[in-house]
């Protein structure tokens, strides 16, 4: 397909998408065989609108993660870092509610999501050079063990906390100035950034959140600094995709510098562990999946209304990157990756191979799960399962607008004895897993990542309430 019809073929399936998921802007970047494409449509804010365009700046959110573990990995070749070393090693004060825990988490649990411990725990520490060290600290009292050290897969931002300071610790300089002088500078990323005055001179997406009365901007605009290890960087579609030539190539920049070994390269995207329902495996912070016989290799971010894609394959040299600013964004994201993979490289996801499973076996994954204002309900539905969410009453009270984020019945077509996939509108495709605890009874869904615990249908739920962090 030449470069006119790809541009063409695009701008038909984003604006159809944006128009179906009220996503105002979207900014798409492919590299393929060397050659780029970037366009951007919508607009930035439904306030002040201007036109987004290739260089429109939006918060990538958690492919930021993947600087985080470039720059671990930079440490590995020069030898100042081993992976499979502890943190206490670099981090000798470093301390988690599980003592037991603190001693022996390594680098490479830090970066593989398998810490075990609370993973989504935000804080806004200020703006100042000790955000890291302070957050830090205080994992030792807020992120409580949820599951034993290196046995269960589960989403962990805080993770990437502890990896950022160990980053801050051994250049002896602040996290961004160390990303930005390693990484940004010799890619020429002069258009990506971690602060909201660096940013603030170009033109940039603002969030959006869906109301009962339509599309709102989400304020405040920027994360907390104690994020940024985590998810904190501002870029373009163009920037993104210098990011993925690295990626893609043997770990040099434009001008022949070395920025990384290709070694450490391709230890990034080698299978570490099992990763749940977001991809087959995690490497170092990459999530790995195979499509038939085809490695994608992704990342993706959300922050307050601002979601992204990043998606490569190294075996064709191609990457795609598409960043939205509405919060059904991930939605839209996954169509256009989908389209990419299948109408410019004829990668095609298999269809869902059903497996039998016993009703008894299906009634022991039923069950409500979740603590928080959202609950994962989850039946028994003929030979199936279904799956949907519920926002309890008191909470809709509250805030009317939390009813638009409950999700309708959907199928969940069993693939295995604890997992399936779902194979319904609107998030058709997403894997889900059950995971059993020591007695070996189901105490856990792993949904978008993360373990959420089972819990009584009427147990009472928390208010909803704003964080500052990066989920995904």
């Amino acid at each position: 397909m030449r470069k006119t019809q790809v541009r063409k073929a695009l701008g038909t399936v984003v604006t159809g998408a944006m128009k179906k998921l009220s996503v105002p802007g979207v900014s798409v970047g492919i590299l393929h065989e060397g050659k780029e494409l970037s366009a951007g449509f919508g607009v930035t804010s439904i306030e002040r609108p201007q036109d987004v365009d290739e260089d429109t700046l939006f918060q990538i959110g958690s492919t930021t993660k993947t600087f985080t573990a470039t720059m671990i990995m930079r440490l590995v070749d020069e030898g100042r870092v081993e992976l499979g070393a502890p943190v206490v090693r670099y981090l000798p004060k470093f301390r988690l509610t599980a003592p037991e825990v603190s001693d022996r988490v390594t680098v490479q649990h830090l970066l593989t999501h398998t810490g075990g411990w609370l993973g989504d725990y935000f804080d806004n520490l200020g703006r100042g050079d000790d955000a890291l060290r302070r957050i830090v600290a205080r994992m030792a009292k807020k992120t409580p063990q949820l599951t034993p050290l290196g046995e269960v897969w589960s989403y962990n931002n805080s993770a990437f906390y502890v990896a950022g300071r160990l980053i801050e610790t051994m250049y002896r300089k602040s996290y961004e100035e160390a990303v930005t002088e390693t990484l940004l500078a010799p890619l020429g990323m002069q258009m990506s950034f971690f602060f909201a005055e660096e940013a603030i001179t170009y033109k940039v997406a603002s969030g959006h959140r869906r109301t009962l009365d339509g599309n709102v901007v989400v304020r405040p605009w920027s994360l907390a600094r104690t994020a940024n290890p985590a998810g904190g960087i501002i870029s373009t579609a163009p920037d993104q995709l210098r990011w993925a030539r690295l990626h893609l190539g043997d770990g040099r920049s434009p001008d022949g510098r070395r920025v990384l070994s290709s070694e450490s390269l391709r230890t990034m995207q080698q299978p570490l562990a099992a990763a749940g329902s977001m991809a087959d495996h995690v490497g170092v912070s990459w999530l790995l999946e195979d499509v038939g016989q085809v490695r994608v290799v992704k990342h993706g971010g959300t922050t307050s209304g601002q979601m992204s894609a990043f998606v490569m394959v190294p075996e064709r040299d191609f990457a795609i990157t598409v960043l939205t600013n509405g919060d059904r964004g991930h939605e839209l994201d996954s169509i256009v990756t989908e389209w990419a993979l299948r109408d410019l490289l004829g990668v095609v996801r298999p269809e869902v191979k059903p497996r039998r499973v016993s009703k008894k076996a299906r009634a022991a994954l039923a069950g409500t799960y979740g603590r928080g204002p959202v609950r994962i309900v989850v039946s028994v539905d003929g030979d199936g399962l279904k799956v949907e969410t519920r926002i309890p009453d008191h909470v809709v009270e509250e805030n009317p607008d939390a009813a638009l984020f409950a999700l309708p019945p959907m199928r969940l077509v069993p693939t295995g004895a604890d997992r399936g996939v779902i194979v319904d509108e609107p998030l058709q495709g997403r894997k889900v897993e059950f995971v059993r605890g020591a007695g070996g009874e189901v105490e856990w869904v792993r949904w978008g990542g993360r373990i959420t615990p089972r819990s009584e249908a009427d147990e009472p739920a928390a208010a909803p309430a704003r964080t500052d962090g990066t989920h995904s």
